[in-house]
């Protein structure tokens, strides 16, 4: 009878039953700042991004930036994301090499004419920046971070 529960009992417990896997969870980035660049008083017709993130998880890929021109959609952020430099749309639009265990400040640059195909912004116009944590393995973002705004400034007169 004994050899009988123990054969039961092994069984059970072999069946394929699987543990549930925590969701991995992204830190959102903080102290989202954006402003005009200038050189000598003039707009550089670029807009910098600042912020600081702390972000030692596995599978950490990068940061996400999104942006919009509308304040109804960077209230509900929702927004255009960045691609990154090689216009590849999986990977995250600033890739960090590595995860990290103490807050570091980041910088990205936009250009105006950032994807070589037009204006990516319009002298005078306002718009609105949110930067998300990403995991390019498993598609996930972290929450995004509080939104910034800055209005565009052209170096043209």
């Amino acid at each position: 009878m004994k050899k009988f529960l123990i054969l039961t009992f092994i069984f059970f417990s072999s069946c394929g039953i699987e543990v549930p896997q925590p969701i991995p969870r992204l830190y959102s980035p903080n102290g989202a700042q954006a402003r005009n660049v200038f050189a000598n008083g003039v707009p550089q017709a670029i807009i910098q991004l600042t912020w600081y993130g702390v972000n030692p998880e596995e599978g950490f890929s990068g940061y996400n930036i999104y942006f919009t021109d509308n304040e109804a959609d960077a209230t509900a952020f929702k927004g255009t994301k960045l691609l990154c430099k090689n216009f590849n749309p999986r990977q995250a639009t600033l890739v960090v090499p590595q995860p990290f265990n103490k807050s570091r400040p980041f910088s990205f640059n936009i250009k105006k004419f950032y994807y070589n195909q037009g204006e990516l912004f319009t002298q005078g116009s306002q718009y609105w920046f949110f930067i998300t944590a990403f995991n390019q393995v498993r598609n996930l973002e972290s929450p995004p971070s509080m939104w910034t705004t800055v209005t565009f400034e052209d170096n043209i007169p």
